[in-house]
């Protein structure tokens, strides 16, 4: 936004609550992860850490192929 582009890739991680679920979105987001969820969070992260380095060796097209779902 501060560089009044949408031309800049960005690297998001995505989570939200499970499919059926009713919470607000806005707590479930700001909540710590509970116990369950911290073996997924480990994961997410190295899997973010493995994006950044192909982006910096593949480039973020090849990258962003690579690793959207």
């Amino acid at each position: 936004q501060s560089l009044n582009s949408d031309r800049v890739p960005r690297l998001r991680l995505g989570i939200g609550p499970d499919e059926g679920e009713t919470r607000d979105l806005v707590e479930f987001v700001l909540e710590p992860f509970d116990a369950s969820e911290r073996q997924s969070v480990r994961e997410m992260i190295e899997r973010a850490a493995d994006a950044c380095d192909s982006w910096l060796t593949d480039g973020a097209e090849r990258t962003m192929s690579r690793f959207n779902n």
